[in-house]
């Protein structure tokens, strides 16, 4: 058996605007799309986009940025953040590395102000584009910040299109699912009707699951209650 050894393929913007409008008959064997159906798919197809950096915390997805400690302010921006998934200090004088815990906003606030020391708590503000991290206590110790930095995983955002030649910020398994999520966002502007929509939607969803389920973590998640100042 003979096989390309290709591994590389995907399409382009206006690749996938097409092959979605195919799965609603549009424009038809040997026609073109015109100027504006390009335009309302290139739309369409960022809307798809954005939705689905609300999807989970897919692997493939996670950028690890490291942080100094401070001793005047410890809140972090990060610009292209969705949804943070570990926060951890690093000693790198002995290579222990461990998690700090998460609290709720309201939580967050209620801790003393004017502490110091090395950091144990940590809060996730998003914004519309990014997000902060404050790291409790506020600002660090001498220690810390000469011996420890600060490790936080986060799912960066999707980037979305600008031009008809870019390509897909996904692996080349979601293209089927987005091009039939984008043939569903287009349906109702062609006059696709209610039955055919739905149907086209489950396709969708089908295609949309197997991508999703790929891109989850293989290893066990364990929850325990916090228990800090219980006896």
């Amino acid at each position: 058996m003979t096989t390309s050894a290709d591994t590389s393929w995907e399409l382009t913007r206006n690749q996938l605007i097409e092959a979605a409008y195919r799965k609603l008959g549009v424009p038809g064997e040997d026609n073109t799309l015109s100027t504006s159906q390009y335009t309302d798919g290139a739309q369409a197809l960022n809307a798809v986009v954005a939705l689905l950096n609300a999807d989970g915390m897919p692997l493939w997805k996670r950028t690890t940025v490291t942080e100094t400690p401070s001793a005047t302010s410890q809140v972090y921006t990060l610009s292209t953040a969705i949804k943070i998934a570990q926060v951890s200090i690093y000693d790198t004088t002995s290579g222990v590395r461990y998690d700090i815990l998460q609290k709720s906003l309201y939580d967050f606030n209620r801790l003393p102000q004017g502490a110091i020391g090395v950091p144990v708590n940590y809060t996730w503000q998003p914004a519309i584009q990014g997000g902060t991290v404050s790291i409790w206590p506020l600002t660090s110790d001498t220690g810390t910040i000469a011996n420890k930095t600060i490790k936080i995983v986060y799912q960066k955002e999707f980037d979305g299109f600008t031009a008809a030649g870019e390509t897909l910020d996904f692996p080349q398994h979601w293209h089927q699912a987005i091009i039939y999520m984008l043939a569903v966002s287009l349906a109702p502007e062609v006059g696709f009707g209610i039955q055919d929509r739905q149907s086209l939607a489950q396709e969708a969803g089908v295609y949309k699951k197997i991508a999703s389920d790929y891109g989850d973590e293989d290893g066990s998640l364990m929850f325990q209650p916090e228990v800090w100042g219980q006896r």
